[in-house]
């Protein structure tokens, strides 16, 4: 055991010592690397032993507190019910970490035959990590990824609680008075189930104050009961950002499933810009949307400068490329300069290259969209589906400068920009290869230009060449 566990630190500090990928910027434009998950070590990962306490250092007046190994956020995610203040500090993560593999044949099936061996572990006993927060106790701290010039990934780790609410990295982040940030986190390889509000990095969003910036979140994420989102499954906050962030892998719930946000409910002044999504997304039931699932009761959203490639599948309810409802009930709101290229399909229900689902009060604006997905039905309904949105409720829609592609592969029954109406009002057709004269009205030139022109394809965002 001596001999395993020098062999294991030894590995540690080489892996610590090594460089990592091409660098990248964050939000405040410093140079960070890239996590790439080679760098990660895979060493023996049991003989490091429980952590007892964080390791901690003062800077500028500050307590810091630094995530080096699993056994650190075990260690949080173990102890933040009866240590609350866990909840409230600022955390560095030192390296980039690996969580062991839950099903090494090596490790004992019972608690009591791992008591005293080197695997003894919280996360073990209990199906992998309990999210850190819960609704009476909200994480409200400071969380980043990075450190000195370095940004790390977090590989591998699984959250097993099919019958919980708030189930992520985070459980619940936010309270009524206090604000959380969380930035530079980069989640690889990673396996969430829960029951409802799942995402791979919160569960949910609550309170004011809360920023999330530059983070990501690869893996499998489903939701047994409602409301999952690559990476949130549900935001009731008063003032969010979110910015800079991706998702990939697959994305399951039975209803509210989105590519980065499951469900926005009683909300406002929420920012999210600058963000994408390629997970495959999938829905029982009500909404699925590429980039969101739903949106509702909230107030001045702005959603801009995002796309969504991933496809979108439903059984029914209302699926789009990049969003699955906006409700009645969402006011003052702006969806601007996004863009959605993933296929949607559904059995029934109404579906849009774009959006499945879109209500209008007056006070919304949806413009300078497109979507380029096909949309196919594969069942036999009467409900509305065009390639740009399924249904539109509206009698003087204030939407426009969109478009679609009419050469994609709809299915018979999806015609017109908006299948709702009998024209393509607010949603123009194009062609497969448009020409840059098409899009009317949008940003293509000069310092502060939205959108890149690519010859004989579709327009991509200008923040995609800067990335």
């Amino acid at each position: 055991m001596q001999q395993l566990l020098i062999s294991t630190l030894f590995c540690i500090f080489i892996f610590t010592a090594c460089g990592t990928a091409s660098p990248s910027s964050d939000s405040n434009g410093d140079t960070i690397a890239d996590p790439d998950p080679t760098d990660i070590s895979t060493g023996e990962f049991w003989s490091i032993g429980p952590t007892s306490e964080l390791r901690m250092e003062t800077m500028n007046n500050e307590s810091i507190y630094f995530i080096d190994t699993w056994r650190d956020l075990e260690y949080i995610s173990a102890n933040f019910m009866t240590t609350p203040d866990l909840l409230t500090y600022t955390y560095h993560i030192t390296n980039n970490i690996r969580f062991p593999n839950l099903k090494d044949s090596a490790i004992p099936t019972t608690p009591e035959a791992r008591i005293d061996t080197e695997y003894e572990s919280f996360y073990v006993d209990n199906n992998g990590l309990i999210p850190i927060g819960s609704d009476g106790n909200p994480f409200t701290g400071s969380f980043d990824g990075s450190y000195g010039s370095n940004s790390h990934s977090i590989a591998d780790l699984v959250i097993t609680q099919p019958n919980q609410t708030n189930v992520a990295l985070f459980g619940v982040i936010g309270s009524d008075s206090t604000g959380a940030t969380l930035k530079n986190i980069h989640l690889k390889n990673i396996t969430v189930i829960g029951d409802q509000k799942v995402g791979g990095l919160v569960g949910s969003v609550l309170g004011e104050n809360i920023i999330v910036e530059n983070n990501s979140a690869q893996g499998s994420i489903s939701a047994e009961g409602n409301n999952s989102g690559g990476l949130i499954g549900y935001i009731d906050s008063t003032r969010v950002d979110i910015e800079n962030s991706y998702t990939s892998g697959s994305i399951e719930a039975n209803n509210n499933s989105g590519g980065l946000i499951g469900f926005i409910s009683s909300s406002m002044n929420i920012t999210i810009k600058n963000n994408y999504s390629s997970s495959m997304v999938t829905s029982r039931s009500t909404a699925s949307g590429g980039f969101i699932g739903y949106i509702d009761t909230s107030d001045n959203v702005v959603i801009t400068k995002n796309y969504a490639s991933g496809d979108v599948t439903s059984q029914k309810g209302a699926s789009g490329g990049f969003l699955g409802i906006s409700s009645s009930l969402m006011t003052n709101s702006t969806i601007s300069n996004n863009y959605a290229s993933g296929n949607i399909e559904t059995t029934s229900g109404t579906a849009g290259g774009f959006v499945g689902d879109f209500y209008i009060n007056g006070s919304n604006v949806l413009t300078s969209n497109y979507a380029r997905g096909a949309v196919t039905r594969t069942g036999v309904t009467g409900d509305p589906a065009g390639g740009f949105i399924g249904a539109l409720y509206t009698s003087n829609p204030p939407i426009a400068y969109n478009y679609w592609d009419q050469e994609a592969q709809h299915s018979p029954g999806v015609s017109y920009g908006i299948g709702s109406l009998t024209s393509n009002t607010g949603a123009t057709p194009l062609q497969a290869s448009p020409q840059k004269s098409d899009f009317q009205t949008w940003n293509f030139d000069g310092e502060g230009a939205v959108w890149v022109w690519n010859e004989g394809s579709w327009p991509t965002l200008a923040w995609e060449d800067e990335s």
